[in-house]
């Protein structure tokens, strides 16, 4: 399931960072990029299943910060 649901968020994702217009109050517009980034590159390579990423610390932190910042996804 954990790649069905990866194939379903990382296009959303995607689009979502192509037409966001802003960040969380907590956060700088650089830092919410940066997580983003974090996040599309997680969803990415367990979509490309390019890695064993229950071991891939990158992976993990994409994940972390999805969850983390999960309500702010929004348009």
């Amino acid at each position: 399931m954990d790649r069905t649901l990866a194939r379903y968020i990382a296009p959303r994702l995607r689009r979502f960072r192509e037409v966001s217009c802003g960040y969380p109050c907590d956060m700088t517009e650089t830092e919410w990029s940066e997580s983003l980034s974090k996040m599309q590159t997680a969803f990415d390579r367990l979509v490309a299943d390019e890695c064993c990423c229950d071991f891939d610390p990158s992976v993990q932190e994409g994940l972390d910060l999805f969850a983390q910042h999960f309500r702010g996804l929004w348009w």
